[in-house]
């Protein structure tokens, strides 16, 4: 810093030094020309009156005699002229006779001359003459009454007198004084300027200096440090804040470690209860995987075991029902046994009742199978290129009697060009099927649409219903397990619950996505998307050829 106070000073003091030495020296030649003035012009007009009286008198000798007079004065020239410049009288004989404008090179001097010479008046000036530095004075000569018996009345100038007063002397002087002057300021200003800078490099400079050094150790991490600027100005005061700002932060870091000491135990606490928790509901997490898959098994096993057996009951009750239907009942009517015909009529009813619940236990165990096996991964997937749109037909064509006995209209419609994807058919009807089975069920009239489209590299498939709709809370949860849409829709609940979710299931594994989309009392969409085929990727979505297991 002091550094930068000494280069900025010392510019500054130069540049003052300098303006003060010009303005000086001017002071006092502007001075000097005022004084040389006044008196040149005192001499001008004594001059003046001492050859007008001879002149007027017409005595040539008195007005040389006059200027011989001052001749002897060596640093005076006086000349004086007539209308033309020519110099009549001089104190320099040898320039009698010659022009005043010829006798001197100066401009500045001919244009003074000439300019007497014009108009009267004075003229006063510095001008060098033979390399001398000279004052010049200059007075019109007018032609006045006394002179007209010589020059006669015509004229109104009749010349010039000018006074040429060597100043060398003086301005020799004037240096001399001016440098005295000048090497006294100097002297004294030299003397202020290391005075103050000797006072500003130790009452400012260096106690800053204490102030940088002292906040270093501070940076340093020392905050046992003071800052120890003595005295009562705006620097002391600074100190004192920045000593009580560092035993604030020394006592704030104190308590902020004292907190960090018992953070950490706090800390140090809760990871053990927690990695204790993590300990016990990791053993808990394996247990519940251990359980879920006895689970699988179990449902797995009772879902194969009881297929035969509901196939074969089926079976009988498919050939009783013959029995009754083609043999027993003619015969009972033939015989004529009322009582023993409505008896066999209600078994044979019974027998539809038991098949019908027969089928829907058939297919519940289907579908935990199928949910068993895409959990598991024991799928054994059919890829192959299918037309989705030709798909969708079929899977309609399978439902319009339905849909014409519930009085319903059935339609496919595709907005762009038939999609083909790589897929398993079988499981992709199972999804539609599911689609428009629960479309029907909910939909009391209007209608059904399956859409088809394409969206960047994915087909969809909609299927939109007119019917009541979803709330939102059976929305979120549609796809959930044992989730059943007549929870809230119907009175009468049909199935497991588990459709949806093995819809979800299926469209994941293929590389696609689902969801569905309803506002109650303005029919339901549901959606899912494949993988689109092209030339470049004719591969199977799942990464798989076709029938490996995924």
């Amino acid at each position: 810093m002091g550094n930068r106070i000494l280069a900025i000073t010392l510019p500054v003091f130069a540049l003052m030094f300098t303006l003060f030495y010009i303005v000086d020296y001017s002071w006092h030649e502007r001075n000097m020309f005022e004084e040389l003035a006044l008196s040149s012009e005192v001499v001008s007009d004594l001059l003046q009156h001492a050859v007008e009286e001879p002149m007027k008198r017409g005595n040539d000798a008195g007005t040389t005699e006059q200027f011989r007079l001052l001749s002897r004065f060596p640093f005076v020239r006086v000349f004086l002229t007539n209308h033309k410049g020519n110099v009549t009288y001089s104190t320099q004989k040898q320039t009698q006779g010659k022009s005043i404008l010829s006798l001197y090179a100066s401009e500045k001097f001919r244009a003074s001359v000439l300019r007497t010479l014009a108009e009267s008046g004075s003229a006063s000036q510095f001008v060098t003459l033979d390399h001398r530095p000279f004052f010049a004075e200059m007075t019109t000569v007018p032609n006045q009454p006394s002179c007209h018996h010589c020059h006669g009345s015509s004229r109104k100038i009749l010349g010039s007198l000018i006074l040429l007063t060597d100043v060398s002397r003086q301005r020799e002087k004037l240096a001399g004084f001016h440098s005295q002057r000048t090497l006294l300021f100097l002297f004294g200003a030299s003397a202020l300027l290391a005075g103050l800078l000797i006072y500003i490099k130790c009452y400012v400079v260096n106690r800053i200096r204490t102030i940088e050094r002292t906040a270093q150790e501070v940076m340093d991490g020392n905050l046992a440090v003071n800052f120890q600027v003595r005295g009562e100005d705006e620097l002391a005061t600074l100190s004192t804040h920045l000593t009580s700002m560092v035993r604030a932060r020394r006592q704030a870091e104190e308590e902020l470690e004292a907190l960090n000491r018992k953070l950490e135990d706090a800390v140090r606490e809760r990871t053990q209860e927690l990695l204790d928790r993590s300990n016990d509901l990791e053993q808990a997490n394996r247990r519940l995987q251990e359980l879920d898959r006895m689970k699988s098994d179990f449902l797995a096993t009772v879902s194969h075991e009881l297929k035969t057996p509901l196939t074969s009951v089926r079976g009988f009750t498919s050939i009783l029902d013959k029995l009754i239907r083609i043999k027993l009942l003619p015969e009972l009517e033939t015989i004529g046994n009322p009582k023993l015909y409505r008896e066999a009529k209600r078994v044979k009813n019974n027998l539809a009742i038991l098949d019908t619940e027969a089928a829907r236990l058939q297919k519940l165990i289907l579908e935990v199978i199928d949910m068993a096996d895409l959990t598991s991964g024991k799928v054994d997937w059919s890829i192959e290129r299918i037309d989705l749109l030709g798909l969708a037909e079929e899977r309609a064509e399978a439902f319009r009697a339905r849909a014409r006995a519930q009085d319903l209209d059935l339609q496919v419609v595709c907005a762009k060009r038939p999609p083909i994807v790589r897929t398993d058919r079988a499981w992709v009807s199972q999804v539609l099927d599911q689609f428009l089975d629960n479309a029907m069920k909910f939909t009391a009239s209007g209608g059904v649409l399956i859409r088809l489209d394409t969206e960047a590299e994915e087909a969809l498939v909609e299927v939109r219903d007119t019917g009541a709709g979803i709330s939102p809370n059976d929305l979120e949860n549609i796809f959930e397990s044992f989730r059943q849409l007549g929870d809230q829709l119907t009175a009468k609940p049909q199935g497991a619950g588990l459709g949806l979710s093995i819809c979800r299931e299926i469209i994941t594994r293929l590389g696609g996505r689902i969801w569905a989309a309803s506002e109650q009392n303005k029919g339901a969409s549901f959606f899912f998307t494949l993988p689109l085929t092209s030339p470049e990727n004719d591969a199977d979505p799942s990464g798989a050829d076709s029938g490996s297991t995924m």
